[in-house]
């Protein structure tokens, strides 16, 4: 199984990269959309720790079944993360540019684009600049 971690700020087109790569054996699991589901107001840093902790489950799974790729959608990796993906050897793939511009505000914003950089600078992922998926 080759697991692909798909990171990028919030409208740089992470899900639509993802969906232009499907084809039979390969499968998605969007960390991002599956937390905020959890927690609509995204005041809880507990739905973020259990979408982990299912994502944990999905890849047992998808490595058992012999998923030939598996695509993780995620906006910024955490440390905890990178170790836990570090045991399937993935490609990090960063999307660089905002195609969608979302509403937050300046503050939450300034948070999302700090932790992205630590995390660009951990992990030094491989930058995709492209047209449009």
């Amino acid at each position: 199984m080759k697991l692909f971690i798909v990171t990028g700020l919030p409208g740089t087109g992470k899900t639509k990269y993802c969906e232009g790569q499907m084809t039979y054996g390969k499968l998605t699991y969007d960390m991002d959309a599956i937390a905020d589901a959890m927690d609509f107001e995204k005041k809880s840093g507990l739905a973020r720790v259990v979408a982990m902790r299912m994502l944990e489950t999905f890849l047992v799974n998808c490595k058992k079944e012999k998923a030939d790729e598996v695509y993780v959608i995620r906006t910024s990796p955490s440390i905890e993360e990178e170790h836990m993906f570090a045991k399937y050897k993935p490609e990090y793939i960063e999307l660089n540019q905002i195609w969608t511009r979302r509403d937050f505000n300046d503050d939450d914003w300034n948070r999302i684009i700090l932790k992205h950089e630590l995390y660009i600078r951990r992990i030094k992922p491989k930058i995709i600049t492209e047209e449009r998926w």
